[in-house]
C-alpha cells in the first residue's frame, strides 16, 4: 500500500466550499471532465480540523462523490512546530473518519523550519497510528536551499517527494523542475519524485499555457507517473484558459507511456549551470 502514488493528473483543494460553489456532486462531474486522477482534499491545517480550516466542510459527501466518478482522494495538511501534536492528531482523526483516503500529502514548509524533534514527533506519532498509509513530503522545490528544513527527518517515514515547484515571478518552468528533481535525487533515501505545479495568480505574474504545455512535457519525458498542481478554484477563476489546457491535457493512463530510465544527465548538466544564479534569486520566495 505504501509503494501507491496518487493517480495521473491532480488538483490541490484548500477551500471546498469555495471549489464548483461546495457542491460535491459538481465538484465530481467537473473533476471527471477534467480527466482528473485525483484531488488532494485539505483536511487540516495545524490543529485546525477539515471542517475549521479555510473554507472548510465535513468532507464525507465529496470524498463519497469523487469516488462515484473514479476519482482517488487524498489528504493534506500543513504542519507546524507549536502544535505538532494536534496536527499530527487531526490527521490521525481524519484517516480514521474517512477510511477512502488514500494517502497524505504533508505540507512542511517555514513553521517547522529548525524543528526536528518537532519533526520527528509528528511522524512517529502518525506512522503509529497510519502505518500503511502512502505519504508525500509536500515542501520547497530547492531543498538546497533550505537546510534548516528538516527534510532527513520527515523523509525517513515519507515514501515520495512532493515539491512545490513554483517559478513564481520567472518564466524558467523546465529550468526549475529539473533543477528541484535533480537535487531531490542527491538526497538519500532516493524516493519518488511526484511535482506540484502552479496554476494560480500573484499580483502580475501568472504562468502561461506554453509553461504549463513545457512543464507537464517535461514530467512525461522524466517518466513522472503523475503530477499535481495548486489550486483548484483560484486555477478556474483567474486563469480559466489555463484551467481548461489542463483539462484537456491527457496523463496517465491516456498518456504515451515514458521511456523507462531516461537519461537526464546531459539535461541536468546544462540546466544546472543556467539555474545557479536563479537559485538564489529565488531563494526568498
Amino acid at each position: 500500500m505504501r509503494n501507491r502514488l496518487p493517480k495521473g493528473k491532480g488538483f490541490f483543494i484548500w477551500g471546498i466550499k469555495t471549489t464548483e460553489g461546495g457542491d460535491p456532486q459538481k465538484l465530481a462531474q467537473e473533476a471527471k471532465r477534467l480527466g482528473l486522477g485525483h484531488v488532494f482534499l485539505h483536511i487540516h491545517d495545524g490543529y485546525l480540523g477539515e471542517e475549521n480550516v479555510f473554507y472548510g466542510a465535513d468532507l464525507t459527501p465529496y470524498i463519497k462523490a469523487l469516488n462515484d466518478v473514479g476519482v482517488e482522494c487524498w489528504g493534506w495538511g500543513a504542519v507546524y512546530k507549536t502544535t505538532w501534536l494536534s496536527g499530527a492528531k487531526r490527521a490521525i482523526e481524519a484517516f480514521k473518519k474517512h477510511p477512502e483516503l488514500i494517502g497524505y500529502g504533508l505540507d512542511a514548509e517555514a513553521p517547522i523550519k529548525g524543528a526536528p524533534t518537532e519533526a520527528e514527533n509528528i511522524m512517529k506519532t502518525i506512522r503509529a497510528e497510519m502505518p500503511d498509509i502512502p505519504i508525500g513530503l509536500s515542501s520547497y522545490r530547492f531543498p538546497d536551499l533550505h537546510g534548516d528544513l528538516p527534510f532527513a527527518v520527515f523523509r525517513k517515514y515519507c515514501d515520495f517527494d512532493m515539491p512545490q515547484v513554483y517559478w513564481e515571478q520567472s518564466t524558467l518552468a523546465k529550468m526549475n523542475l529539473v533543477s528541484s528533481y535533480e537535487q531531490y535525487q542527491r538526497m538519500s533515501p532516493k524516493l519518488p519524485y511526484f511535482p506540484t505545479g502552479p496554476i494560480y495568480k500573484v499580483n502580475n505574474w501568472a504562468p502561461t499555457v506554453a509553461q504549463i504545455q513545457e512543464f507537464l512535457n517535461t514530467c512525461k519525458e522524466f517518466g513522472f507517473e503523475g503530477v499535481n498542481f495548486w489550486v483548484w478554484f483560484q486555477a478556474k477563476r483567474d486563469l480559466p484558459a489555463l484551467y481548461e489546457f489542463f483539462g484537456q491535457y491527457k496523463y496517465g493512463e491516456e498518456s504515451p507511456t515514458p521511456t523507462p530510465g531516461i537519461d537526464v544527465s546531459a539535461e541536468l548538466a546544462a540546466i544546472r549551470a543556467a539555474t545557479a544564479s536563479i537559485e538564489q534569486k529565488v531563494a526568498s520566495l
